[in-house]
């Protein structure tokens, strides 16, 4: 039995090492990395032995290494400064990327004059950073136009905030599709008004009291007109919506024409209210 044990603690310890041999530390993987950037046409340095800087066109990125086996690699692009951004629209803004895009940390600087979008990872080799490095940059680009937009969008609506309704508007959404409500494109982006066909309107919304009800939409076109089915109608369609106590998705409809010459390239709006009373505005473009 003895013989039995000690050759099984001479094959783990075997094991072990060969496992070993096949991770890189953290500054093998930060070189690798390095080379890999480089490659890639961006310009790199290494300021500090566990730090690498990156350049991407006109932005900057910077990774730190530290311990082995594995190694704890993080990335974010430099701070970007929001000290003239309203705190309350900024943190909503970043609390929503920390919701919906799956890695990305968004955080604003204890003294709110930064925002910092970071990602982390465990590794055992340089080969996993690289395959997932121009992702992640890409990813970045994405939360950080999101932010905005969304940041935009809470502060147009600041001024709603002291109405009392049933519900609450966290955030609203767009979506081009045809007829059959299949999206067309990237919701909440700019696409061609030549391709726009029907503009579908969702709310995330957190209810406080059941019940079903009624919201307006007025959707709003760049010369100020909005549409309409018939003249002198007060909104563009009306929504029944189900709401039930706490956070979800609801879906309002669309409006628009499978027709290409429809929609014109501009600056548009829609306008959303209950019972009358405005409670929410959204702005997005056509080319």
């Amino acid at each position: 039995m003895k013989k039995i044990i000690l050759l099984l603690a001479v094959m783990m310890s075997l094991s072990s090492l060969t496992m070993a041999q096949k991770f890189e530390n953290a500054q093998t993987i930060r070189q690798k990395v390095a080379d890999f950037a480089k490659k890639q046409g961006m310009t790199i340095e290494m300021p500090e032995d566990n730090v690498l800087t990156l350049k991407k066109d006109t932005i900057n990125y910077v990774m730190s290494f530290s311990d082995d086996n594995p190694t704890f690699v993080e990335i974010r692009p430099f701070d970007y400064d929001v000290s003239t951004a309203n705190y309350a629209c900024l943190t909503k803004a970043a609390n929503l990327i920390n919701y919906t895009f799956g890695g990305i940390k968004a955080t604003v600087t204890p003294d709110r004059q930064a925002l910092r979008l970071t990602i982390d990872m465990l590794v055992f080799d340089a080969a996993h950073v690289n395959r997932l490095l121009e992702h992640y940059l890409d990813l970045f680009d994405q939360a950080w136009a999101d932010i905005q937009m969304r940041y935009y969008e809470f502060q147009d609506n600041i001024i709603f905030s002291d109405i009392r309704m049933p519900f609450e508007v966290y955030c609203s959404g767009w979506a081009n599709t045809d007829f059959e409500s299949n999206v067309i494109g990237e919701s909440n982006s700019i696409i061609k008004a030549s391709e726009a066909q029907y503009i579908h309107i969702g709310l995330n919304l957190t209810g406080y009291e059941d019940g079903e009800y009624q919201i307006e939409v007025k959707l709003i076109h760049p010369d100020g007109t909005y549409s309409v089915s018939q003249p002198n109608e007060k909104y563009t369609f009306t929504s029944d919506i189900n709401v039930s106590k706490g956070f979800k998705f609801y879906d309002l409809g669309g409006w628009g024409s499978n027709e290409s010459s429809f929609w014109q390239p501009g600056a548009y709006r829609y306008e959303l209210y209950y019972k009358d009373k405005l409670f929410y505005i959204k702005n997005f473009v056509l080319e």
